[in-house]
């Protein structure tokens, strides 16, 4: 399977540590009732081209429904952050999903995901980067912290080095 580079805008957007630092220190911090509907919740927070992240294990205690819900509103290029990114398979089934940053795929007990593999391999998805789980981890508490990166040792020797796009050593 070939990797394909994310495109300068797609590196641009992910990497934005400067927009994502000045939406927090901005954001509104008043108490009030933020409770609403999962579909409010999608409608709202999740539009058409955004990036997310996927949370839990393969299939135990993914946000399976929050999935379905976009999958109800007919969201579309969207790019996920994950590992594993088993989830994922539902959004590439309706080709939702345009991209995925990923250090893991698999479901260990059932076998490699068909719709994942069918996805990738008929160019209607593509791979924009491979992490380690720890580099993976760095990155997202890099963006936690509003810094362009977390310097790590993880990668050296490793063919990542040549693939991920994200990565230097500097």
């Amino acid at each position: 399977m070939g990797y394909l580079f994310a495109t300068q805008e797609q590196m641009d957007r992910l990497v934005d540590f400067r927009g994502a630092r000045e939406f927090h220190l901005a954001k509104d911090r008043r108490k009030r009732d933020k409770r609403m509907s999962l579909s409010e919740a999608i409608g709202q927070f999740v539009q058409d081209g955004d990036i997310f992240a996927e949370t839990g294990f393969s299939y135990v205690r993914s946000p399976i429904q929050a999935y379905f819900e976009m999958l109800r509103q007919k969201k579309k290029n969207l790019i996920g952050i994950g590992s594993p990114m088993s989830n994922c398979s539902y959004m590439m089934s309706f080709n939702m999903l345009a991209g995925i940053h990923l250090s893991y795929i698999g479901v260990e007990m059932r076998g490699n995901d068909k719709n994942f593999a069918r996805a990738i391999r008929t160019k209607q998805s593509e791979i924009l980067s491979i992490w380690s789980h720890g580099t993976m981890a760095l990155g997202f508490k890099a963006a936690q912290l509003g810094a362009p990166f977390i310097a790590s040792k993880q990668l050296l020797g490793t063919d990542m080095l040549k693939k991920n796009p994200y990565v230097e050593v500097i």
